[in-house]
């Protein structure tokens, strides 16, 4: 558990392939009710949601025993200007119930900035609308102005500019290296490969 209130409304937080079955057919639900389309329609609730090669945990809003909001977040290094970094980044599919200004979105997303800093990864970038910005922004990411994340794999590569998508890039920087070379990730586009499962961060 990460934190909770005197409300009863917690932080869950659990590797993917350890979640409970209960809590896990929810947010299956979830996602198939934020994205009704064939590719979240066949998940499944024993089979994975995102790739186990990039160490996935589930954070979960949890009231009682019903999930009311679920995201995920995926670790991978990746090279950026000639360097190695660790990377952890909060999954654009965050999915909250169908329950409106109670900022439940927020505190998913801030527990969610809390737990990456926390974990001692380089740095967390990642794509989200550009509606979006101002939300991620209060929860502790910053905007890369002019940056692209070239996500699936480099023979299939997804990028977040392509025709049609509305994504901007944001991101923090947590260790010394990672800080000291934050400039390279502005105005850049920046190849993270994260697979065909999780094709855009």
């Amino acid at each position: 558990m990460v934190g909770g209130d005197n409300h009863g409304v917690r932080v869950l937080c659990f590797p993917e392939a350890v979640t409970p079955a209960g809590l896990r057919r929810q947010v299956v639900a979830l996602r198939r009710q934020a994205w009704p389309s064939e590719a979240h329609d066949a998940v499944v609730d024993d089979q994975p949601i995102h790739d186990p090669a990039l160490d996935p945990q589930t954070m979960l809003l949890v009231d009682g025993q019903r999930v009311i909001g679920a995201l995920g977040i995926l670790s991978k290094r990746i090279v950026h200007d000639g360097r190695w970094f660790s990377g952890q980044w909060a999954h654009g599919g965050v999915v909250t119930h169908d329950l409106r200004r109670h900022g439940f979105g927020y505190r998913l997303v801030t527990a969610a900035h809390r737990f990456v800093a926390a974990s001692g990864v380089d740095l967390s970038v990642f794509t989200c609308d550009c509606a979006l910005q101002g939300f991620y922004e209060r929860a502790g990411w910053c905007v890369l102005p002019g940056s692209v994340i070239i996500g699936g794999t480099p023979k299939m590569a997804f990028t977040s500019d392509q025709p049609g998508f509305d994504k901007v890039t944001v991101a923090d920087f947590f260790s010394t290296e990672a800080t000291l070379h934050r400039a390279t990730f502005v105005q850049s586009r920046i190849h993270l490969y994260p697979g065909e499962t999780d094709r855009l961060w």
